[in-house]
Protein backbone atom coordinates (compact mmCIF):
# COMPACT_ATOMS: atom_id res chain seq x y z
CA UNK A 1 0.00 0.00 0.00
CA UNK A 2 1.29 3.13 -0.42
CA UNK A 3 2.63 5.50 2.09
CA UNK A 4 -0.44 7.72 3.84
CA UNK A 5 1.13 11.07 2.45
CA UNK A 6 -0.12 14.66 1.65
CA UNK A 7 2.31 17.58 -0.70
CA UNK A 8 1.98 21.42 0.55
CA UNK A 9 3.42 24.18 -0.97
CA UNK A 10 6.69 25.35 1.65
CA UNK A 11 8.80 28.32 1.68
CA UNK A 12 12.21 27.25 0.92
CA UNK A 13 14.21 28.65 4.64
CA UNK A 14 17.18 30.30 2.19
CA UNK A 15 15.77 31.60 -0.84
CA UNK A 16 11.99 31.95 0.71
CA UNK A 17 11.09 30.29 -2.98
CA UNK A 18 7.81 28.32 -2.86
CA UNK A 19 8.69 24.33 -2.94
CA UNK A 20 6.88 21.22 -2.41
CA UNK A 21 6.97 19.60 0.54
CA UNK A 22 5.71 15.88 0.83
CA UNK A 23 4.61 15.11 4.61
CA UNK A 24 4.97 11.19 5.19
CA UNK A 25 3.71 8.91 7.64
CA UNK A 26 6.75 6.75 8.01
CA UNK A 27 7.37 3.12 7.34
CA UNK A 28 10.08 0.87 8.41
CA UNK A 29 12.99 1.72 6.49
CA UNK A 30 11.56 4.61 4.46
CA UNK A 31 13.91 7.64 3.75
CA UNK A 32 13.11 10.95 2.36
CA UNK A 33 15.48 10.15 -0.53
CA UNK A 34 13.65 6.76 -1.69
CA UNK A 35 10.72 9.08 -1.69
CA UNK A 36 11.83 11.71 -3.89
CA UNK A 37 13.88 8.96 -6.10
CA UNK A 38 10.41 7.14 -6.45
CA UNK A 39 8.49 10.69 -6.88
CA UNK A 40 10.62 11.02 -10.05
CA UNK A 41 9.62 7.86 -11.72
CA UNK A 42 5.72 8.72 -10.81
CA UNK A 43 5.02 12.26 -11.45
CA UNK A 44 6.42 15.00 -13.63
CA UNK A 45 9.01 16.89 -12.42
CA UNK A 46 7.53 19.91 -11.26
CA UNK A 47 5.02 17.79 -9.16
CA UNK A 48 8.44 16.39 -7.91
CA UNK A 49 8.20 17.24 -3.77
CA UNK A 50 12.51 18.58 -2.91
CA UNK A 51 11.81 18.47 0.88
CA UNK A 52 10.15 15.49 3.40
CA UNK A 53 9.03 15.70 6.32
CA UNK A 54 7.73 12.70 8.68
CA UNK A 55 4.86 12.53 11.21
CA UNK A 56 3.59 9.97 13.24
CA UNK A 57 -0.14 10.73 11.44
CA UNK A 58 -1.57 12.68 8.79
CA UNK A 59 -4.27 15.14 9.69
CA UNK A 60 -7.69 14.79 8.28
CA UNK A 61 -10.98 16.15 9.30
CA UNK A 62 -14.33 13.90 9.60
CA UNK A 63 -14.53 13.07 5.96
CA UNK A 64 -10.83 12.04 5.51
CA UNK A 65 -9.99 14.75 3.41
CA UNK A 66 -6.14 16.09 4.53
CA UNK A 67 -6.29 19.21 6.17
CA UNK A 68 -3.55 20.53 4.89
CA UNK A 69 -2.78 23.68 6.96
CA UNK A 70 -1.88 21.55 9.38
CA UNK A 71 1.28 20.55 7.33
CA UNK A 72 2.41 23.59 7.02
CA UNK A 73 4.13 23.37 10.89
Amino acid sequence: APPDAGVIGAPDPRTAERRLKAVVVKKPNETADNIIKYSRTKLTPHKVPTLVEFRDQIPRNGAGKILRGLLVD
